[in-house]
């Protein structure tokens, strides 16, 4: 008897209205956005972008209106869920802010969230010293390595050339110079550097 390999299972997609932009657009339970109804661009799905917090953001607009960005993971979790309670945030159960459908996302406390990312190793507890928190590459979402942290804070390029470079603002340019972010690394670069 020879035993037929399961398939991965395979969710169907179901859309549901956008809260405040009923009509115009909509949301699927894997996470996928589409315009529903003509104004100023054709219809179908659009395009997600990963915004500076690294989670997906979408820019939704009606009639009459200025473009509002909205975090995809809150705006589906508002369509099939129910409105955010007071208090609460979204959470991705896997801690993966890019994966962003139904069976993934909760609405938590914002204390729940913390705890939560402390468990998966996302952030580091509160309660550890500097020493022991998780910096640089090792704590979640670093845009930056060690070595791009050297090269920036010996970097003669000016800042604003130098985040466009990188992919962070320019206000992360400014605090590894000053040895304000990334302290593990540029503590010790500035007294190697004092030394010479």
């Amino acid at each position: 008897m020879q035993v037929q390999p399961t398939l991965p299972f395979v969710f169907e997609e179901e859309w549901r209205a956008v809260i405040g932009y009923e009509g115009f657009y909509e949301v699927s339970n894997l996470g996928r956005v589409r315009r529903i109804k003509f104004y100023k661009h054709p219809l179908g799905f659009m395009k997600l972008r990963v915004g500076t917090t690294g989670y997906y953001r979408i820019g939704l607009q009606q009639p009459g209106e200025k473009q509002r960005q909205h975090s995809v993971h809150a705006m589906l979790l508002a369509a099939f869920v129910g409105p955010r309670p007071k208090g609460y945030i979204a959470n991705h159960i896997d801690g993966n802010k890019l994966h962003c459908s139904l069976t993934n996302l909760e609405w938590v406390t914002a204390s729940w969230n913390i705890k939560h990312a402390i468990l998966l190793g996302l952030a580091s507890p509160p309660q550890l010293t500097y020493e022991q928190r998780a910096r640089g590459v090792r704590a979640g979402g670093a845009k930056l390595t060690e070595e791009n942290v050297k090269e920036i804070f010996f970097s003669s390029i000016p800042q604003r050339a130098l985040a466009r470079q990188y992919g962070v603002t320019q206000g992360t340019i400014s605090h590894i110079r000053k040895g304000r972010k990334w302290k593990h690394v540029t503590q010790f670069l500035r007294e190697a550097n004092e030394r010479i």
